[in-house]
C-alpha cells in the first residue's frame, strides 16, 4: 500500500483522491474512490497530453489479525483512454461493443499501447 501511494506521488504532477464509499466486514474492507489528475506523462504508450483525466476505482483490503495482507486496486483503464482520446483496437478478431453496451475486453489496447502476447491468457 505504501508503495502504491508512493507510485502516485512520484508519478503524478497533481492529483487528487476522493473516496466515494468504503464497505467493511470484519476481515475485507472495499473503498471506492476517483482519482483526478493531468495526463502529464507517458501512459501505456500514449505520450502526454495535458488533458484532466478522472479514473474510479476500487481497492479491496484483506485483514489478518489487524494486519494488511492482501491489497488489490482495480481501475476503470478503459474510461481514462476514451478521454485521452485514443483509438481503441479490439484485437484477436473481436468486434467492438455496440454503442451504450458494457464491454467485455479480454484484449483490448490503445493504439501506442501494449497488448497481450500472441496467444497468452488476458
Amino acid at each position: 500500500l505504501k508503495r502504491h501511494v508512493s507510485n502516485f506521488r512520484a508519478r503524478l504532477d497533481d492529483f487528487e483522491i476522493v473516496v466515494e464509499r468504503i464497505v467493511a466486514s470484519d476481515d475485507e474492507v472495499v473503498g471506492i474512490w476517483r482519482l483526478r489528475t493531468t495526463h502529464s506523462m507517458e501512459l501505456w504508450g500514449l505520450p502526454p497530453t495535458g488533458k484532466p483525466i478522472e479514473a474510479r476505482n476500487a481497492s479491496m483490503f484483506r485483514l489478518k489479525d489487524g494486519m494488511l495482507v492482501d491489497y488489490e486496486v482495480f481501475s476503470d483503464s478503459l474510461a481514462v483512454v476514451r478521454q485521452l482520446g485514443a483509438e481503441i483496437r479490439f484485437l484477436h478478431g473481436s468486434t467492438p461493443p455496440a454503442r451504450g453496451a458494457t464491454p467485455a475486453l479480454p484484449y483490448a489496447s490503445a493504439v501506442g499501447g501494449h497488448s497481450p502476447a500472441e496467444g497468452s491468457d488476458p
